[in-house]
């Protein structure tokens, strides 16, 4: 398949290196603020694959939601539970469990 041929496919490709250079970026700056925060490097490698697994492990489940549901409904979903994410990062004051979410 030629490039530039179907558009919804370049647009997901376009916004795959965009989450993927966003996360990379992120990782230079998450995983030193882990280390100052106490947290030991094992235990910071750990968190890390868990969520890189995490994503591995769901990435089946959002085809089938993006066969069933469509590509645009499923892309715009997902932006919407990163902002909620992002949003929530507000509320984090250090590294642990606490009550550092107001509900």
């Amino acid at each position: 398949m030629a490039y530039a041929a179907n558009r919804t496919v370049n647009l997901l490709n376009l916004h795959y290196a965009l989450k993927v250079a966003a996360f990379a970026t992120a990782g230079a700056f998450t995983v030193p603020y882990l280390l100052k925060g106490g947290m030991s490097g094992p235990a910071v490698l750990v968190f890390v694959v868990a969520i890189l697994m995490g994503r591995f492990l769901l990435r089946p489940m959002v085809v089938g939601l993006a066969l069933r549901h469509g590509l645009r409904r499923l892309l715009i979903a997902g932006s919407l539970i990163n902002v909620v994410q992002y949003m929530l990062v507000g509320f984090i004051d250090g590294i642990g469990a606490q009550d550092s979410i107001p509900i």
